[in-house]
């Protein structure tokens, strides 16, 4: 079986291609087709984010440390070492991906005195995905921005 390679662009509006799945567990039908690659992309980009070192069976190195100090307190010691964990899991698994990453801790907002929230926004040449919200409190960990 072969596979033609096409630009991303030419990816991208291709509706008649799919990409990948979608799991969205809280919403009718477990997989929803992908049909863009910018979604798969952004996808990728979630699952490496969300999924810890060890956790996935044949391949522990794949994910990051996130989960592990997203509960630590939130200074503002902790951005640089949260940038740094996204941008090595970034560079090492999804290379072709640039990525801008915002940290908001109770230094820059007194309301997030035992909550920090991330934004990661990903770009692939002059595509931009939709951005990343991940928010760490003590009633856990909340995922938004889900928009694939």
């Amino acid at each position: 079986m072969g596979y033609e390679i096409i630009s991303s662009a030419d990816a991208v509006t291709d509706s008649n291609a799919i990409y990948g799945i979608d799991f969205k567990f809280n919403t009718s039908g477990v997989f929803e087709p992908m049909k863009t690659t910018i979604k798969q992309v952004r996808a990728n980009l979630k699952n490496l984010l969300l999924t810890q070192l060890g956790e996935r069976y044949f391949l522990p190195e794949f994910g990051s440390e996130l989960l592990e100090v997203l509960f630590q307190p939130n200074t503002d010691e902790l951005k640089p070492i949260i940038q740094d964990i996204i941008f090595r899991s970034v560079q090492k698994w999804l290379p072709y991906l640039g990525v801008n990453v915002d940290i908001t801790t109770a230094d820059d907002d007194p309301r997030l005195t035992d909550a920090v929230r991330v934004t990661v926004r990903g770009f692939v040449d002059d595509l931009t995905l939709d951005p990343i919200v991940i928010f760490a409190s003590p009633d856990g960990l909340t995922v938004t921005g889900d928009s694939n």
